[in-house]
Parts: C-alpha cells; structure tokens; sequence
C-alpha cells in the first residue's frame, strides 16, 4: 500500500487538464503535498491527516528522493508544522506523526541535509530541545526504586491513554511511569534528526551551545528515565559526535552527569552498539592536553565501566576505553585514582590487553600507552602501586620476550619505555627492586630500542645497587646480550650497556664475578676494537663514549683476570 500510495505522487502523470490554463504551471504531487501541509490549520483531522500523507510519502529510502523533498522545502514546512503543535498543545499523536514525517525526509544523503542545515538548522535546534523536553515537563509521577510513588492533583487528571512503564532501575534511581507511546516516538524520531545533523562539521560547535541542548540529552541517554533504546542510542551518538569537536569537549565534560549518563549506559546495557557508542562517547570526551583533560575524582563508575569495556567482545570497544585510559592518565592528578582503583585492577585490564597475542594490535598499543603514561606520574605514589602489583612487572617482560617481539608494531616499544621509566623510580629498598630486576632479564632480548640498557645503566648508577645487581642470577649475561646488539640502534644500546658494567666494576667484590662471565669479558673485547659506526657527530660521540668506558672497565678487572 505504502509503495502504490508513493508511486502515485512520483510516478503517475497527470492527465492532460481540461479548464487549468496554460499559462498557470502544473503542480508536482510532492510541492501540492507539501503546500497543503503548509496551509491546514484546522480543523485537527485535516492537520493529521496530510501529516499520515506525508509518512506515507516520505516512508521509502531513496536518498536521491529525499534530496528533492529537502529542496523542495519539506523540512521546512513540517518544522514549521512541528512549531504549531507543540504551540497549540496539540495530540500526542499529531506530535509523533509531524516528528516521524521530519526524520523521513532526513534520511536524504549527507549532503542534502548539510544544505537543509545551513538553510534552517539553527533556527530549529531549540524546536528539537522542546520536543526532548516534553516527557520531563509534564510533571510526570515518578516512583522510587523502593516502590513508593508521589501522586499530585494533575496525576490524577492525566487521561488513562498513557501507559505505566514499569522497570528495574539501578542505583536507587527514579523511573519516569507516565509517558505516552506517542511521545516516547516522537523523542525517538527528534533524537534521530540531531544525529543527522551532528554528523555535520558546522553544526557541531552550534549544537553544543544550544539552551538545555546537552541537558536533554543527557535525560534520554539515562536509561532510568525509560525513554526507547532507540531514542538512547541516537542521543548518545549526537553526544558522541559533538565531543568530536575540540571545542566542545571542556564545556561537555564540565556538564553535570554527562560522563556518570554515559557510563550507566555502557555499564547496564546488554547492547553491543551501547556499549562501543559509550566507549566512543568517553574517549572523545577524554581527549584533550594535561590542563583540559577531566578529573576523574572519586568517579567510581566511570572507572568501572571502562575496565568492563577493556573486557568487551567487540575490539573497537576495548580500544576505545582503553584511549579513553590513556586520556585520562595524561593528568597526573588523574594517574593516583587510576592506579589505587579497586587496588589495581585497572593496571590488570591494561595489561590484560598488552599481553594478549588475540587482541587487534590497535587495542593493545593504546593500553600500552595508557601504562606508560601512567609511569610518567610524577606521583610516587602511582609507580609505587604499578610496582607492587603483584605480576606487573613479569607480565611487561614477558611482551617483550616472545620471539616477535623484535619485529613490533608498536606496542612493545611503549612496553620497554614503561620498564625504562619504572628503572629510573625503583631502588633497592623498595619491594618492586627485584621484580624490577628480574623483569630486564626476562626481557634482555629486547634490542629494537636502548631502553633495556638505559634501564641497567640507571640501576648500576646508584652505588646500592652494583652489588645487588652483580649476584643476580641471570642479570651479566643479559647485560652481556645487550652489550652485543646489533641493528638500527645498536649503537645506543651498546653504549649504554657497556656503561653499565663498566658501572658494575667499580665494586670490588664484583670484578672476579664479572672476569668470570663469558658473555661480559666477549663484549668488552669487542667493545675495545670497535669503531664508529657512521661518521656523523653521534655516531661518533656514542663510540668515545663506548671506548671510555671499556678502557675503565677493563682497567678496574685487570687484577680480578
């Protein structure tokens, strides 16, 4: 019936008139539809009526015809229908029918409602805010969580069309009980053209500054006030598109329950496209540089529902918390509630993802990211905790102790930069010193970058630590392999290597140890014949360097050989 109806208003041609002149122009079916829209006032029948039209019409998905309905001046014209009936208090129904009509006629291509934008987009923003603001300014009933409902004079008068919407809410929240189907549509359909128009550079910054724009939006997005999932969805991606935007990321973030929204919404829907639109949503609203990120205080469900999201199905999800992570960490003040939450387990999640061979390499450089930025702190108190950890260390050696692992992709270069940086906060009396040592022997074979051996050179540097460093197992020889690398930067991991041991050999206990071990007096012989590998000034420079410190070195084990 739908494609007949359509059919004949695009299809059919007229048959010749007989008394319309000539000289008087043949109206298209769409303008004649389109103009009687325009022009029915009252009565209420005729309103609706043309309105059912119009759905019947416009229900098709041919973008190229949504196009000519757009220029002829659709949009136009129902928007202005839509004024009149919230103006005149009209039915719900007549409401639904207007804003179903309006998003038909915005299922045209991008650029056709970027050009109804730019005609009238401004102009019925706060018509679309009104239609969102319908279900919460009614003064609905509500009901507590507990089962208790407040009844006023007006719930008594509300007609008994409107339905009870009864549902489990979490958190003690209150669950909006009085909304007719009608209105739930007609939010639906006014959240569905927002999203259209968000997709739109220009609209984007305007969108945001709208009067109570972002306010009823976030209301939808709340699963507690029982608007539809559709309705939910197409709320958050205009949240979500609109955080694109640099310009409004601080004033969104600074929102009151924008972020707490987003995240009951990722944490309590069972929906895939929920919960990657949420973790799509807290990673654009997380970006920005250390003095606009966000603070996260004492924000206990946001840190939740990431490390749920880091455990998602879905790879596109579990790399977007884990953006979101690494965002929120580039504020040191952030790093302290990263890293104590639930005693750790955000560093679990990260490093769950670095470790595992299954995920998308994309998930696992960004997790990557957010643990090194976390070693960055310049909070004790943070790389003390990502320290203590119980297998945190281990678990970073063991990324780069796979076989792999010299041809990264990226992630392993993060990986080596965290242990290099935990090597500059960690001393002996610390409890981390000896996972932390045992951790740059596992992960020796790592030779891509000089991180591994700027992390012994660090540790050799403390006169504290020579010894400790000397009679751990395994530790020579995986400074040996170090000393010995070869490739791009082979230059910088040697020089810091032999530095190194050449730091080591200032202990007199440790020179017989160090004479002892094959694979250091083989560096150190190699070392003292090596030359510089280029003749630029820091290929030069590191084999002076390496050259010192080989002749120190062999000068302090002389008598110990």
């Amino acid at each position: 019936m739908v494609a007949s109806f359509f059919e004949s208003f695009f299809s059919k041609v007229p048959e010749e008139p007989n008394v319309i002149p000539d000289d008087i122009p043949m109206k298209s079916p769409l303008t004649q539809l389109i103009d009687d829209i325009a022009m029915s006032v009252q009565p209420s029948s005729q309103r609706i009526a043309l309105l059912e039209d119009a759905c019947n019409a416009f229900n098709h998905r041919d973008q190229n015809m949504h196009d000519v309905e757009l220029h002829e001046g659709a949009a136009r014209v129902l928007f202005a229908k839509l004024s009149f009936v919230i103006a005149i208090h009209a039915s719900d129904y007549e409401l639904k029918t207007v804003c179903s009509a309006l998003e038909m006629v915005h299922r045209g291509s991008e650029y056709g409602i970027e050009q109804t934008y730019n005609m009238i987009g401004f102009e019925v923003l706060p018509l679309l805010v009104k239609v969102m603001q319908i279900p919460f300014e009614r003064g609905q009933k509500v009901k507590d969580v507990d089962g208790k409902a407040n009844l006023t004079s007006e719930d008594a008068l509300r007609p008994s069309s409107q339905k009870l919407v009864r549902g489990a809410a979490p958190d003690g929240a209150r669950v909006l009980l009085s909304v007719t189907s009608d209105v739930k549509t007609a939010v639906q359909k006014a959240t569905k053209i927002l999203a259209a128009y968000s997709l739109i550079p220009a609209a984007k910054v305007k969108m945001a500054h709208v009067p109570k724009m972002l306010h009823a939006l976030i209301a939808i997005t709340d699963r507690r006030n029982a608007m539809t999932d559709a309705a939910r969805f197409s709320a958050l991606a205009t949240i979500t598109n609109m955080a694109h935007d640099e310009n409004n990321r601080i004033a969104m973030a600074s929102e009151q329950n924008l972020i707490d929204s987003i995240s009951r919404m990722a944490k309590y829907e069972e929906s895939d496209m929920a919960r990657q639109c949420s973790a799509l949503a807290l990673m654009n609203l997380s970006q920005g540089d250390s003095a606009s990120v966000p603070l996260i205080d004492e924000n206990e469900i946001l840190l939740d529902t990431l490390v749920r999201l880091m455990g998602d199905e879905k790879p596109d999800t579990r790399r977007n918390a884990a953006i979101a992570l690494y965002n929120i960490a580039c504020a040191d003040d952030n790093t302290i509630r990263l890293a104590k939450h639930r005693d750790g387990v955000i560093l679990e999640a990260l490093v769950r993802i670095v470790a595992s061979e299954n995920d998308v390499d994309e998930a696992r450089l960004n997790a990557a990211e957010a643990l090194f930025n976390m070693a960055c702190s310049e909070k004790e108190e943070v790389t003390k905790r990502m320290g203590d950890y119980p297998g945190f260390l281990y678990a970073l050696a063991n990324v780069l102790k796979t076989d792999s692992a010299n041809t990264s992709t990226g992630v392993e270069l993060y990986v080596a930069e965290t242990l290099r940086r935990m090597a500059e906060v960690t001393n002996s009396n610390m409890a981390a010193h000896g996972a932390l040592l045992g951790s740059l022997v596992d992960s020796s074979c790592w030779t891509e970058t000089s991180c591994i051996a700027e992390a012994f050179e660090h540790q050799a540097s403390s006169p504290d630590h020579r010894e400790i460093m000397a009679k751990r197992p395994g530790l020579l020889s995986g400074l040996a392999r170090q000393a010995l690398a070869v490739g791009a930067n082979g230059e910088k991991t040697r020089t810091a290597a032999i530095a190194a041991i050449e730091l080591l050999t200032l202990v007199d206990s440790n020179r017989p140890i160090l004479a002892a071990n094959e694979g250091i007096m083989m560096a150190l012989t190699r070392a003292s014949f090596g030359e510089a590998a280029g003749d630029d000034e820091d290929a030069i420079r590191l084999a002076e360097e390496r050259n010192k410190s080989v002749q120190l070195a062999l000068k302090n084990l002389v008598q110990a050989i």
